[in-house]
């Protein structure tokens, strides 16, 4: 009878088993799902996180090559400081020394392109303008600073002839700066009567005229 009871017993007892074995199973199933599926999502993170960083560098990279490429915008003028000695004026004043100054743009060369500028704040100067510098000494445009050396010559007194000045700035150009020829001087309209005098004082220096009107 003993024997009847367990062999009626057996097939319900392989069932639970198989059901328990059958639930562990899918468990483990389950947290070995659970944990490929976090771990290949982190995986995704890391691999976008370092794509990002690469495409990151690559921009900054590219930037950094097109901004050393380009040209500066607003071309600046530097401002030159020099001692002239044994200075004589008209009226037969001598000076031992005598500090003037300009102001050039471009790389120095034998000869430059002359900017008359008569106005003593050099706030209001017409070169020295934002757009000025800009539209005119700009890559490609008339004036372009990487062709051409300019000079910008200051008004240094009020108490000079239009004469006597154009003599203090041939000093400047032949002496101070090395310019063995003016290219072109230029000049505003109202100081056209400058630029004249600089060609009938000296012929040969200035080989061309412009006024700008």
């Amino acid at each position: 009878m003993m024997q009847q009871k367990q062999k009626s017993h057996s097939p319900k007892r392989i069932k639970q088993l198989f059901g328990t074995l059958y639930s562990k199973t899918r468990q483990a199933s389950k947290r070995a799902y659970e944990w490929s599926f976090a771990n290949a999502l982190l995986m995704t993170e890391i691999l976008a996180f370092f794509i990002w960083g690469l495409r990151f560098q690559s921009t900054n990279k590219l930037a950094q090559a097109k901004k050393q490429k380009l040209p500066s915008q607003k071309p600046s003028f530097v401002k030159r400081e020099f001692i002239l000695e044994e200075h004589c004026f008209h009226n037969g004043q001598k000076l031992k020394v005598l500090p003037v100054s300009c102001r050039t743009l471009g790389k120095m060369r034998p000869n430059a392109v002359v900017l008359l500028d008569t106005n003593e704040e050099q706030s209001s100067s017409f070169w020295l303008r934002e757009e000025s510098e800009r539209e005119l000494f700009g890559k490609g445009q008339p004036f372009d600073a990487e062709k051409f050396f300019h000079v910008l010559l200051d008004h240094q007194s009020a108490h000079l002839s239009r004469a006597e000045l154009i003599d203090l700035h041939y000093r400047i150009l032949h002496e101070k700066l090395g310019i063995s020829c003016i290219q072109v001087i230029t000049a505003t309209a109202h100081d056209t009567v400058n630029a004249r005098l600089w060609r009938e004082k000296y012929p040969e220096f200035v080989t061309c005229m412009h006024i700008l009107r």
